[in-house]
């Protein structure tokens, strides 16, 4: 029995892969590829809303600790 770990990989193994990264890359780009410029945009400024309310959070606790010494 020959092991496949080492053996060097056949053409034909080779394009079995290649076909099966082919439907996964587009199994998974397929949302994404269907999003409008509107939905994009949203989805930008939704993750930066996101991170600046987490900066926020984590200052305002920050300087909450600083000046109470107590946690939010």
């Amino acid at each position: 029995m020959e092991d496949r770990s080492t053996a060097p990989a056949t053409l034909a193994d080779l394009d079995a892969l290649e076909a099966r990264l082919t439907v996964v890359s587009q199994e998974r780009l397929a949302p994404v590829l269907t999003l409008t410029a509107e939905e994009i945009q949203r989805h930008i400024r939704d993750g930066y809303a996101r991170k600046i309310n987490e900066a926020y959070r984590g200052l305002s606790g920050a300087l909450r600790v600083k000046a109470f010494g107590t946690r939010p």
